[in-house]
Parts: structure tokens; sequence; C-alpha cells
């Protein structure tokens, strides 16, 4: 083949250009991988990433090789994703050559978040099947962040100058003359609307005669701090303090003018008064601490004046029954020792109010019970009992649910009610308001009713008595559950010290309030029984008792049985021994439960029975009788207590109990109690 000047010319062209091409190749590929800024070539309608640059890649936190095959889609912000898929759509319609810069945020991996300026440029030709554009990011985070820290900073100063507090003013002969914008914020006012307004016009009428007073003063040069009241626009008054300073001539003598400068102070008066009321509030919770710490007190020494009292009549009635049964009966002393028994079971009566008021003497029977019918009853059964001028309103709803308390408890705390506030009246002519609702305490509402032992949340049947009465003073009133404490010349005392024991005995509480001349509300609380409001109750039948039998069984021969006796009260035992040992039995009395252990440890089958007391100090009885046990497990046992069986029901089922005696008690039923254990 010949090859001519021409052929050989145009083949030099060639070469030449296709040299120029690639090298602007290798130039823009350098220029592309280099640029400072983020480039991108993007699938436009896939959305993927076809090539990228190094900038590119580490605006998006990631290596070339991962930027690659990217959705875009799949690293932009939540939050901006909608609004980046509309521009793309609606670029990817129309066509543009270019698009609008924007900004928006895209995650790296890590999961922080990078804030780009975003410009694209279409790049697709009329032959390309597929549309591609090149997207221009710029990482502006920091600038972004920094305009946001610097207009929230402008936002910061702006705002802390709208609210500033403190007002200036200037007033000439109690007149406003200038005052700055910020009384707008403060009052409400524009301050072209002040100019030429005398102070008085706006300051409260309480306080215009201190602003007089200070005036005088500013007018003879000295300086003034002013507490008082300014009028807002919207009618509000508003608690401002203002400092003045007279302004002087040359000479020094006041020319009639003063500066003031103003600041609002409602949030300090109205945090004073939070803390005044804070400090009442305070002073009352500790008052009623006091109170309720006074009738816990009270309530101990109560309990313990009862037990030892329950003791005393252990002495008392059991040495009148043993005389009474060695006299003839035509003595003449058998009427006066009948006087004696017949006191001694009337004191009982005062021991079982103490016990009610400690809290200590236990449910006989705990419900379920009907407050309604007990509340219905109690009032047809203290109706008579009233005086003459005293009418009952009786207000109870058709349903109330149950109580887990006493019956027989219940209606004593209604009866006292009724019959304190019918008192109230004192023969005159007046209303007795008896309530039932349900109420449901939360845990502030318990802590603020019962400071020092607030009841446990939850549903009470709150009953309430009222009355028109003369009422009481908040001396009078503090001291109303105290035992033995009356305004009635021939009261008692124990009426409301019970309702107090009753009520807190079984979870629940009272409340007084009350004021002289406008008579006084009891509200006593006690919880319910959870289930649903309004069911039938069913009152059920005392519990199965493990007292003896008055009747003991005469099978038994009384002479063949040896009673080993355990009481730490003196006078009790030496009774005790005296029954038993009348009634043929042989009888080894100790003082302590120790003593009786030691007893049952040197001869375990010496012994047919053994009677314990249940309060003993050191060791009581339940330890006793369970070391007894360990010993001689089939001993039997008949226990003595001035607490009733039902407080003690798991006690005598847990250790086979045999017997049971509640002080006070006769010498015939200890002695029927103990044959009963033996024979068994």
């Amino acid at each position: 083949m010949v090859m001519t000047a021409a052929d050989a010319g145009g083949s030099g062209t060639n070469a030449a250009h296709d040299r120029a091409t690639t090298l602007a190749e290798r130039h823009f590929h350098t220029l592309f991988g280099r640029a400072p800024i983020g480039i991108a070539l993007v699938a436009t309608r896939h959305r993927r990433i076809v090539e990228a640059n190094e900038a590119y890649a580490a605006i998006i936190g990631r290596t070339l090789e991962a930027t690659r095959g990217l959705d875009w889609a799949d690293i932009t912000h939540p939050d901006d994703l909608a609004e980046s898929l509309s521009n793309s759509e609606r670029w990817l319609a129309e066509r543009q050559r270019e698009s609008d810069q924007v900004v928006k945020r895209y995650i790296r991996p890590d999961g922080s978040v990078v804030i780009v300026s975003l410009k694209s440029a279409d790049l697709t030709s009329d032959d390309d099947t597929e549309p591609m554009h090149l997207s221009m990011i710029e990482d502006i985070t920091e600038r972004t962040l920094a305009a946001e820290r610097l207009a929230d900073s402008e936002r910061r100063y702006k705002l802390l100058a709208d609210h500033a507090g403190d007002v200036v003013l200037l007033v000439r002969d109690g007149t406003i003359e200038w005052v700055t914008p910020s009384i707008t914020a403060m009052l409400g006012y524009e301050p072209e609307r002040l100019f030429g307004t005398p102070t008085l016009d706006i300051i409260h009428p309480d306080e215009a005669q201190t602003v007089l007073e200070n005036r005088a003063r500013l007018n003879a040069g000295q300086q003034v701090r002013v507490r008082a009241r300014f009028r807002h626009t919207d009618g509000r008054w508003i608690w401002i303090e203002y400092t003045s300073r007279p302004l002087l001539r040359d000479d020094g003598t006041p020319e009639g003018s003063a500066v003031s400068t103003m600041w609002n102070i409602e949030a300090e008066v109205e945090a004073r008064a939070a803390l005044a009321a804070a400090e009442a509030e305070r002073r009352e919770l500790e008052a009623s601490v006091q109170r309720a710490t006074r009738l816990e007190s009270l309530g101990v020494l109560a309990g313990g004046v009862a037990h030892d009292f329950n003791n005393i009549l252990v002495g008392i009635l059991g040495n009148t029954e043993l005389a009474l049964s060695q006299l003839p009966p035509d003595s003449p002393a058998r009427a006066l020792l009948h006087n004696v028994a017949t006191n001694a079971v009337r004191a009982s009566d005062l021991t079982r109010q103490l016990l009610d008021y400690a809290g200590h003497r236990p449910f006989d029977h705990r419900g379920p019970v009907d407050p309604l019918r007990v509340i219905r009853e109690t009032l047809e059964l203290v109706a008579p009992l009233l005086p003459r001028g005293a009418f009952v309103e009786v207000d109870l709803p058709d349903q109330l649910p149950a109580l887990g308390c006493d019956r027989g408890q219940l209606q004593q705390v209604v009866m006292n009610l009724v019959i304190n506030a019918a008192d109230a009246l004192e023969s005159r002519p007046g209303r007795v308001r008896v309530r039932a609702s349900v109420r449901h305490l939360d845990r502030p509402e318990a802590i603020k009713l019962a400071p020092s032992d607030p009841p446990e949340p939850g549903d009470f049947v709150e009953i309430t008595v009222s009355d028109d009465g003369v009422g009481m003073d908040e001396s009078v009133a503090s001291r109303v559950f105290e035992p033995f404490f009356s305004t009635k010349a021939d009261g008692r005392g124990l009426g409301m010290s019970a309702v107090y024991g009753i009520a807190r005995a079984s979870g629940g509480s009272v409340d007084v309030e009350s004021a002289p001349g406008r008579g006084t509300t009891v509200r006593v609380l006690m919880p319910t029984v959870p289930g649903e409001l309004g069911t039938t109750i069913v009152e059920t039948s005392q519990p199965p008792s493990v007292e003896a039998d008055a009747d003991p069984p005469s099978r038994i021969d009384a002479t063949s049985v040896t009673v080993l006796l355990i009481d730490d009260d003196d006078d009790v035992r030496q009774v005790c021994e005296l029954m038993l040992k009348m009634s043929g039995m042989r009888v080894v009395s100790c003082g302590s439960g120790a003593a009786g252990i030691e007893h049952i440890t040197e001869n375990p089958s010496r012994f047919d029975v053994v009677l314990l007391d249940m309060s003993m100090p050191e060791m009581g009885g339940e330890a006793v009788l369970r070391a007894l046990r360990s010993i001689e497990p089939d001993l039997p046992a008949v226990l003595m207590s001035g607490f009733s069986a039902v407080n003690l029901h798991s006690v005598l089922s847990d250790l086979a109990v045999q017997g049971f005696v509640q002080k006070p008690f006769r010498p015939d039923q200890v002695v029927a109690a103990v044959r009963a254990a033996a024979a068994r």
C-alpha cells in the first residue's frame, strides 16, 4: 500500500487530537479527583452514585469504594428526605440544566450529621437513555452552626433587652416626663401615653400616702426606696419596687425632678406569700404531728394502764368470787361482795374503752360488714337517747362497699359521734347531719390527713357527722381525741378517744373541723374490702371460739391434774393458783417463762396442763409455749390474755391450744378451761 503525503499529514493530525483528548481527560480526572468540593456523577432516575471524588466521599464519611453505588436517598437525613425526593422528581420532569442551590443534611456511618450546600447540573444528552447529572456538595456544617449560634446569641440578647425588668423614668413634681420603652413590658403602657401623667394616677390608693411621704423626702434631697402596686393596662395591680434619686442644682439643692429606676417584684411578692403559706402549712403540719405523737403516747399509756388494770381486776374479781364461794347463802357479806364483783365488771368495760383508744383491743369479728345496715340500725337504736330538740338528718347512698371491720365497734363509732353531736346542741333545737360516701385517698391526701402515720392509699367509706352546736376553738379541738378529756361536766372523755382508736386500728383515720359558733364536723374514714361497690353483703356469724365451755367435763378427776401456772403478775398468779387448788388440782406456779421451761425440762411428764399468760416481759407467752412444746409436744395448754381469742386466733390454731380465757375472768371460767384441756 502506498501512502501519500496528504495521508501522512491526516494521520498525524488524528494522533495529535487523540493525545490532546487523552491529556484533557487526564486533566479532567485530576481536577475531578482533587477538587476541594465534593463532586459525584449520579444516575438521575435510579439515584445511584456512579462516580465520586475523594472530597465527596470524605464529606459523607465514607471511602470511594463505599460511596460508589450508594443511593443518595439512603444517606439523606430522614427529615430532609421527602423534600429531596420531591425536588429530584420535579427536576427530572422539567429537564432543567441546573438545579437551585439547596441546603440539606446527610447521615454519616457513625451517626453524625453533616450539613451541605448542594447544586446539581444535568449531563444528559438527547442520545442518552439513562439521565445523568453532576452533584456538587460543600460541607457547610461549621458555618451553619456558627450562624445558628450567632442568631441564637442575637435572639437571646434581644430577648434580654426586651424583657429587662428595670424601667427608668423622669418625674417632675409627681408627674411623669419621660420613661423607657421597657415600661410597655412591665405595665402595658406605651411610653408616650404616660408623658404628663401624675404618678398617683397609676399607683394603688392604699400606697398613695406612702408615695407622698417619700416624695417629701425626695424634695428634701434624700434618696428613697419604695414598694407599691402599679395599675397595669389590663386592670391588674403589679407590685413594683423603685429607687428615686433627686436631681440637684449646681449648689446641691433639689430642683424638683427625680430619676427613678423601677423593677417588677411580683414574683418576689408571690414567692414571699408562698413561703409564708408554706411556713403556715409547716407549722400546721408540725402541730398535727405533735398532736398525733401526743395521742400515740397517750395510746401507749392507755394500753399499758388497761393491761395492768385487767390484771388488777383479775385479782379483785377472782378473790371476790372465791370469797363468795366460801360464805353461807345467808351471809350479809354476800351482797357487799356481789357489789364488788359488779363494779369490777363495770371497770372491765372501762379497760375495753381504753384498749379501743389505744388500738389494742382487737376486733371481735372482722367483716365483711355492711356499713349502711349498721348506720341505719345504730340510728334507730340511739334515737330515744337524743335530746328532744335534736333533729337528725340522714343522707345515705343506696349502696356502699363492705368494710373489713368489727360490726360492734362500727356501731360504737356511729353511736358516739351522734350522741356527741347531739350533746353539742346544749339542749337547744338544732340539727345533726349523718352522711356516708365513698372517698379515695391518694398518698398526699393520706399524709395531709394523718402526717405521722398516714393510712394506706385506697378507697374508704367516709362517715360524716356534723352539728349546729356551739363548736370548739383550736385548743379544744386539738385535744378532742385525748382519753378522759371532755367539755361536758358529766363526761368521761372516752367516747371520741374510742372513735379515734377504732378508726386507726381499722387502717383508717379521723378528721375534725370545728369553730366557735359554727358547729363541728367529724369525718371517720375506714378502708373498704376489695370488691365491687354495692355487692350484697352476708354478715357471717361469730368465728369459732376456743374459749372453754362454762360447764367442764365431769369425767376428769381434778385431784389427778397437775397444772404448770406461768404468769408474771403476782396477784393473777396467786388468784389462779388458789382457784385451781380449791378445785382439787395440784399447781406449780412460776413468775416467768424461763422458770416454767426449767420445770418442764426437769420433768417433762409431770404436768397435765400449762396455764400460760400471753403478755409477759422478756419472753412472751407464744415463745414460751413453743419452747415447752419442743420439750413436751403433747402438753395441753390454756392461754390467758386481756385480748380476745380472735386476735390470737393464728397462735391458737398454729400451736393447737386447748383453751383460752380472757381477762378479767371468774374462777369457774379458769377451772372449766383447765379441766377441759386436761380431759383432751
